[in-house]
């Protein structure tokens, strides 16, 4: 009998191994979703935009936003993209809160952050914090910003103003924008006004007394 029992109680314990194997990996790895995983998902529910899976922390491959449904969407888990972010053509007005995103890692060339053709889209604040220092790619080019009329980067990081980036559509800035000759140049600008003010200022008195007094009877006709 207490053999029974004791076989009974391994044929439990084993089980309960089992299922603890079982969940082990997916507690592992359920921080992690992929490109693929989302397309299969699309395929698979027939539907166009998706559930954006909230405890992924680490997103592999192209993440095109067009495919989520951003109005469900929460990314404050999202921590790492090993591959692109797409915002091609949406009617999003600012970008979806992204708060702990702080590497996009384009490891096949080209922009790791693509913002293209998007006509009612004002603000890039929402997507991180950009006091924070984020990382995008290992690319010269790793931001490429065109198509966005009422967009406007000029307040951003460095990154968005490269000379060698596409980043014609802000209303301050010219295709070959460079940030550190724009920052020299308005320092010049500032320099040369206030030398101006300071000649207009300080030249009157460089003449000496400027008042003039007129005795009566000194002069002559």
């Amino acid at each position: 009998m207490a053999r029974i029992s004791i076989v009974l109680l391994l044929v439990i314990l084993s089980q309960l191994a089992i299922i603890v194997d079982a969940q082990r990996p997916r507690s592992r790895h359920l921080y992690r979703c992929t490109n693929q995983q989302l397309n299969e998902a699309r395929i698979k529910l027939n539907k166009t935009k998706l559930q954006w899976p909230s405890f992924c922390k680490v997103f592999q491959g192209t993440l095109v936003l067009n495919l989520v449904d951003l109005n469900t969407a929460d990314f404050r888990e999202l921590k790492r993209i090993e591959g692109r972010l797409v915002v091609v053509g949406t009617r999003l007005v600012k970008m979806p809160y992204m708060p702990r995103l702080t590497k996009i890692m384009a490891f096949t060339g080209g922009p790791g952050l693509v913002i293209l053709n998007n006509p009612l889209l004002r603000d890039l604040r929402g997507l991180t914090h950009w006091s924070r220092q984020l990382f995008v790619g290992e690319t010269k080019m790793p931001v490429m910003i065109s198509g966005n009329p009422y967009l406007d980067t000029v307040n951003y990081p460095r990154m968005f103003h490269r000379p060698y980036a596409p980043v014609s559509c802000e209303k301050r800035l010219s295709p070959q924008y460079d940030a550190e000759f724009a920052e020299g140049k308005s320092l010049m600008s500032v320099i040369i006004i206030f030398v101006i003010i300071v000649t207009v200022f300080l030249y009157p008195l460089s003449m000496g007394n400027t008042n003039v007094y007129f005795a009566p009877g000194y002069h002559k006709f």
